[in-house]
């Protein structure tokens, strides 16, 4: 083959290896989403993915499904095998002791433990290694296991439903419902791949939502963050009535009352003391201490001051926005970003990578953040 055709080769088996991964989503975190595919004689004998969290590698999956000889076989895989001995054993040992020949990888892992570790590892068993096959669309699959890695930051995505004319809510405040039915049923499944779902105290007095996953069967519930500077959350708040379908964190001030702190600490949530900067709890702070509970991807879902505050502390990855055709109008009604705002438009956050569906009458526009290094 040429340079050109093995390269749509390699690039036909990685794109399964991506497919295959993009299934443990919200099932593996913090662990990196990860697929697997053996090929012979340009036949795929095995595939496999990492299913859930302290289960089996997307490797040994893949080699486990395998009904013959494995010798002198290739292995795509979407990220570089671990070479240490985690919840399971080093992946690299088990390509090694298989037989396979060649291991085509699309990115190196950033978790120090292993990042080139394992391609060290096969190269010196003469086991040829190639990588960067489709390395962008692997980076962006485990964009929140590299940003946990690299920052010690969770990936944060900042989640809307707004009218037309750029609403969340009524001048009164009524916010239910702007998006549609299949909207929400839609955001319910965008709920279960994040670690966690995030709103402002503001939004759980208005809303008193639940933050849970509905309509989907067998469903997992993402943990849920409140920010709550003086520990206002009623106790008789659908948040608390929930508390033992998802794990719940609230974080609050320092100006807090102890006793409203004491009250839902016993109701089962998860305090998170956070100091204040301006007023606002210090996001870069609530921030490190969620990736260090184990969460590396946040969906935020208001309210406006909340969004801008995220924004402001450049902590936001990825916009989602649930457009409605509707039209509420009013100059005190709230929009999605509120906080100062800029003066100037050519200092406006841009937005990247721009998708977008129709969900009935809705559209749902997708963007990552320009990130200015």
């Amino acid at each position: 083959m040429t340079t050109k055709e093995t390269q749509k080769y390699h690039e036909k088996h990685m794109r399964r290896a991506l497919e295959l991964a993009l299934k443990g989503e919200g099932r593996v975190e913090p662990n990196p989403v990860v697929g697997a595919v053996l090929v012979r004689d340009d036949r795929v004998i095995g595939e496999g993915y990492h299913e859930y969290f302290g289960g089996p590698h997307a490797e040994v999956n893949a080699l486990s499904t395998c009904k013959e000889s494995i010798e002198g076989s290739t292995l795509y895989i979407s990220l570089e095998p671990c070479a240490h001995q985690g919840k399971t054993p080093p992946c690299v040992d088990m390509i090694i002791q298989a037989g396979i020949k060649k291991v085509v990888i699309a990115t190196r892992d950033p978790n120090p433990i292993t990042n080139s570790r394992g391609v060290t590892r096969l190269k010196k068993t003469g086991i040829e290694v190639i990588e960067g096959v489709l390395q962008p669309k692997a980076r962006q699959a485990n964009a929140a296991f590299f940003k946990l890695h690299r920052e010690g930051l969770p990936y944060v995505i900042a989640k809307w439903a707004m009218s037309a004319d750029g609403k969340i809510a009524t001048s009164t405040g009524e916010s239910k419902w702007i998006s549609s039915e299949a909207s929400r049923n839609w955001l319910g499944r965008l709920r279960e791949k994040v670690g966690a779902v995030m709103v402002g105290i503001e939004t759980a007095l208005k809303d008193n939502p639940q933050l849970l996953v509905k309509n989907i069967p067998g469903a997992k519930n993402p943990r849920r963050i409140i920010l709550d500077t003086y520990a206002r959350l009623p106790l008789d708040s659908q948040i608390i009535k929930t508390v033992d379908q998802a794990e719940t964190f609230i974080a609050v001030g320092p100006a807090a009352p102890q006793e409203k702190v004491k009250r839902l600490w016993e109701s089962k949530c998860k305090i998170l003391e956070i100091e204040e900067v301006g007023g606002r709890l210090n996001f870069i702070k609530l921030a490190r201490k969620i990736a260090e509970s184990g969460i590396n991807k946040v969906m935020l879902e208001g309210g406006g001051e909340v969004m801008a505050s995220a924004f402001e502390t450049g902590l936001v990855d990825e916009v989602i926005i649930f457009l409605a055709p509707k039209i509420i109008g009013g100059r005190d009604a709230k929009t999605p970003v509120e906080g100062v705002g800029i003066e100037k438009i050519k200092d406006a956050i841009r937005l990247e990578e721009i998708t977008s569906e129709q969900i009935n009458d809705d559209i749902v526009i997708r963007g990552r953040l320009t990130k200015k290094h």
